[in-house]
């Protein structure tokens, strides 16, 4: 069976990481050029992580889509995990007046950015799981859960990015998952 290849969203795709190179080498190329001599400095990085990003694409569409459906659950589950150890003292770093981020040796991460991805994962699992689709059939989970799931990790930790999650996920998804259900429950 040969894969479908969204050349669209591929395209939308490019032009935004070219438009976010642009950005980043204008504003930081007078930045870079006095602390490092080097105005395409913080560029170099910046393309570094688009080359293991697309690296990350091209394992990612190999990889079969039955597998991402097993791992869907324990893959949220772990997410969920992540966002609340952040909070224990210890476990939990502080950058920026917020406690939002781990360290693992020389590395650190945002939890929430992990959630993110696999919040994907499981809700694409989910709502195709029984062939359901937002306004014809029913879903899976009520409106409650899909809230307790979307927004619940972002309640103890108040931040502009957790704010824009909320607001994105109250204006985009929410209407189209109370349309489906209120076709699901016959009104």
């Amino acid at each position: 069976m040969k894969k479908h290849f969204d050349y669209t969203l591929f395209l939308a795709t490019l032009l935004l990481v070219a438009l976010g190179l642009t950005m980043v080498y204008s504003a930081s190329g007078v930045l870079a050029r006095e602390r490092f001599h080097d105005s395409t400095y913080f560029l170099k990085k910046e393309l570094i992580a688009v080359v293991i990003g697309f690296i990350g694409l091209i394992v990612a569409k190999t990889v079969p889509l039955e597998y991402y459906r097993k791992i869907s659950y324990p893959l949220f589950g772990a997410a969920l995990i992540l966002l609340v150890s952040v909070l224990i003292p210890g476990i939990g770093t502080k950058a920026g007046g917020a406690q939002r981020w781990m360290r693992m040796g020389p590395f650190s991460f945002q939890p929430s950015e992990f959630a993110k991805l696999s919040l994907i994962v499981f809700l694409a699992y989910v709502l195709s799981k029984n062939g359901a689709t937002p306004g014809k059939e029913e879903l899976p989970l009520d409106n409650a859960k899909l809230e307790t799931i979307l927004k619940g990790h972002s309640l103890t930790r108040p931040q502009y990015e957790e704010m824009i999650f909320k607001v994105a996920t109250d204006t985009l998804l929410m209407p189209q998952f109370e349309a489906a259900l209120k076709t699901a429950n016959g009104g």
